[in-house]
């Protein structure tokens, strides 16, 4: 799968005496897997809001292959 790149952006916010919204500021770039439907599973903000928790990719383009054994007590026996 390939990575995206997003960059990550917050706008300073006002809410005294009136909300009002200042111009999206680039915080970081957050490169993320790709092949999820929903950004809640890609990014997550912490509830003090002042961490974020992101999936990455580990580095490489596919795992390494899985073996399953099934049956293995049979084969302790040979």
């Amino acid at each position: 799968m390939r990575t995206q790149s997003p960059t990550i952006t917050s706008p300073a916010i006002n809410v005294r005496p009136t909300f009002s919204s200042g111009s999206p500021v680039a915080l970081f770039d957050a490169p993320i897997q790709a092949g999820y439907t929903a950004d809640s599973h890609r990014l997550q903000l912490a509830p003090d809001g002042k961490r974020f928790l992101r999936l990455a990719n580990a580095g490489k383009e596919q795992a390494p292959p899985l073996d399953v054994v099934v049956n293995w007590p049979g084969l302790l026996k040979n």
